[in-house]
């Protein structure tokens, strides 16, 4: 399966007509630019025309098209409130907010009380999440040129603020207005649902539904709820009503993807990222594809994803896991080995998850490669001490404990637990026969952190060695340890 980095894909029918409005703006902007060459007027109609045009490309997202478009008309009327505004807008389509801004200040010098004008920076505020600067103007607006949407526009920034109280209070008003109300009953759906009243969201978005019954984002917020209390089913149906009144709606399926998967049906889950990915590109969502391939089992398939997505250098360390996992799964130790090492360099603290790579190294006759990613491991993570106790444990599982105590001695200058790796090569040390010098190690140990050794000790010790032996330690660590009592009890 190749997946490649498409996104915002139309349907043929819909790519004719933008070729089609292109060609238009394409013959328009030539006529006018030859116009203006030969020093002759524009028609006002003319310019009207051309503004409607201009309109629909803005309309149809066509925003790098219109703003060249948009620049030959500024170029035939400079001062033109309307065609400032209108660039503002476009280049807010194309989010270079920086000159959109520029743009609708030049306007509303020109035209300071300017709905049109207003509202497009009103959007640019909005967009920015600069909710200050948006209260300040929805106040300037709602005194020039009040409405419902503009007292709904306030709820919802101060929901975002924070505001919640101030929130409800206005969207509770708008409940009696017949065109807001289903807005704000949706609107108080999602307040509940971030205060964690989902049962209360739930009843507030029905109510929402059965105003308006074919609006897929009240759809999608039920859905979002059903699936916060882990009713799957209802969650399933409530998406799959959003993907149906909008097909073309990327997040329709990356939510029902979510579901399909939670529910264990792979393959549905599989689909239905697909579909989300010929809409909108998201490495992300691209990477939940390849999780899926390599639950499903298709762990090449993944890799070439996983692939994919290092090639569009989208870097993330649990891409180089997964990779890894897929390598591991395939049984190709080198590239495993690879990536993994790349995974630990940029995650050092990520191993106690992943212990169970060493001992499939171990168990597949790879221990020096586990040993030489271990050491790089533990040379990184000086401070944890899940990687001392996970080295002991290997060294136990596979009995390779003259290599282990090397390996623990090359990193003990480093360590910042001295007393765990001394706990250790003092077990490895009396494993091999040499109780003497692991005795010397435990003395250490107890120097360094008497209550860690205490129950290390007490936990480790008496399932390893006999009574014999660990009458000889504790005589042994008498003599040597200046306390009044060993802390072995």
């Amino acid at each position: 399966m190749i997946i490649s980095k498409l996104g915002n894909n139309l349907d043929p029918e819909k790519e004719r007509y933008h070729r089609k409005v292109i060609q238009v703006i394409d013959t328009f902007k030539k006529f006018l630019t030859q116009r203006k060459v030969n020093g002759a007027e524009v028609p006002e109609d003319l310019m009207e025309r051309a503004e409607e045009l201009l309109d629909l490309c803005i309309e149809e997202e066509l925003f790098s098209k219109a703003l060249q478009f948009c620049d030959v008309l500024l170029s035939i009327e400079p001062y033109s409130t309307s065609l400032l505004a209108k660039k503002g807008e476009i280049l807010i389509g194309l989010m270079n907010y920086d000159e959109a801004f520029e743009s609708l200040q030049i306007a509303l010098s020109l035209d300071p009380t300017s709905n049109y004008v207003l509202q497009a920076l009103l959007r640019l505020f909005l967009l920015q999440r600069d909710n200050s600067k948006a209260l300040q103007l929805i106040e300037k607006l709602s005194c020039l040129h009040p409405s419902e949407d503009l007292l709904f526009c306030k709820a919802k920034v101060l929901h975002e603020s924070g505001s919640q109280d101030e929130a409800l209070e206005i969207l509770l008003q708008l409940l009696d207005s017949e065109e807001m109300a289903p807005y704000a009953l949706n609107e108080i759906g999602q307040i509940y649902f971030f205060q964690g009243k989902v049962n209360e969201s739930i009843e507030f978005y029905r109510k929402a539904l059965d105003k308006i019954p074919d609006d897929p984002w009240f759809w999608y917020n039920l859905s979002v709820s059903f699936l916060k209390l882990g009713r799957y089913f209802r969650a399933l149906d409530c998406a799959i009503n959003v993907v149906t009144l909008d097909p073309q709606w990327a997040p329709g399926y990356l939510l029902l993807g979510k579901i399909y998967a939670n529910l264990g049906r792979y393959k549905q889950a599989l689909h239905s990222f697909r579909k989300y990915l010929n809409i909108e590109w998201d490495p992300e969502v691209c990477f939940y594809v390849a999780v899926i391939l390599a639950e499903l089992g298709r762990y090449r398939e993944a890799v070439s994803v996983f692939k994919l997505l290092k090639s569009e250098k989208y870097v993330n360390t649990i891409y180089n896991s997964f990779l890894a996992y897929c390598y591991f799964q395939l049984n190709e130790v080198e590239k495993f080995s690879e990536e993994f090492r790349f995974f630990l360099k940029l995650n050092p603290n990520a191993i106690e998850k992943q212990s169970g790579f060493f001992f499939y190294l171990v168990a597949s006759g790879f221990f020096e490669l586990a040993l030489q990613i271990l050491k790089s491991a533990l040379l990184v993570n000086t401070e944890n001490s899940f990687l001392i106790g996970f080295t002991l444990f290997l060294a136990l599982y596979s009995q390779k404990y003259r290599q282990m105590i090397e390996m623990l001695e090359e990193v003990y200058p480093t360590s910042k637990m001295p007393s765990k790796v001394d706990f250790a090569l003092g077990v490895l040390k009396i494993m091999i026969g040499n109780i003497d010098a692991g005795v010397k190690h435990f003395s250490k140990s107890i120097n360094n952190d008497k209550e860690y050794f205490s129950i290390a000790y007490q936990e480790i010790v008496p399932k390893l060695f006999s009574s014999k032996i660990r009458l000889k330690i504790e005589g042994l660590l008498q003599g040597k340890v200046c306390q009044n009592s060993l802390p072995l009890d």
